[in-house]
C-alpha cells in the first residue's frame, strides 16, 4: 500500500524502490511485479515494463490484467502481433475485467494497477504468503 501511495503522489522512484523490495523479499508477489511494470510503463521504459509483466505471467498465468498491460507495452514498442496475442489472452481469462477497465479509461491506453483486496491486505498484515488462515 505504501508503494501505491508513492506512485499516486507521483514519486515513481520511491514507489519502484518499494516494489523492488517487496519482490526481493517475496519473489512470488505478482501484484508488485505488475505494479512495478506499470511504473516502468509510465516512465516509457517499455522493455522494463515487459520484463515485469512477463515475470508476473510466469508467476500467475491466470492474471488477465498482466496480459492486458503487456499488450499495451507491446503496442508502444510497435510489436503489434505480440500485442494482439497478449490482449486476446487477457480477454479469454477475464473479459469483464478488460471491459470494465476500458469503460473506465475510455479511448486512453492506460495500464491497470493490481490492487489488493481485503483478504490480501489481511494476509500481508499477518505475514502470510497466501490466503487467510485462522
Amino acid at each position: 500500500m505504501l508503494a501505491a501511495q508513492y506512485k499516486n503522489h507521483g514519486d515513481y522512484e520511491l514507489a519502484a524502490q518499494q516494489y523492488r523490495t517487496i519482490i526481493q523479499n517475496c519473489p512470488g508477489d505478482v501484484e508488485a511485479k505488475v505494479n512495478l511494470g506499470n511504473i516502468y510503463f509510465a516512465e516509457r521504459d517499455w522493455e522494463g515494463a515487459l520484463v515485469q509483466y512477463n515475470e508476473a505471467v510466469q508467476s500467475n498465468s491466470q492474471l488477465a490484467m498482466a496480459y492486458y498491460n503487456k499488450s499495451l507495452a507491446h503496442a508502444e514498442n510497435f510489436e503489434f502481433s505480440e500485442r494482439e496475442d497478449a490482449r486476446a489472452q487477457a480477454e479469454r481469462l477475464d473479459p469483464l475485467a478488460v471491459a470494465f477497465h476500458e469503460d473506465q479509461t475510455g479511448s486512453y491506453r492506460v495500464v491497470a494497477d493490481v490492487r489488493l483486496d481485503d483478504k490480501a491486505i489481511l494476509s500481508k498484515f499477518y505475514g502470510l504468503s497466501d490466503g487467510i488462515r485462522e
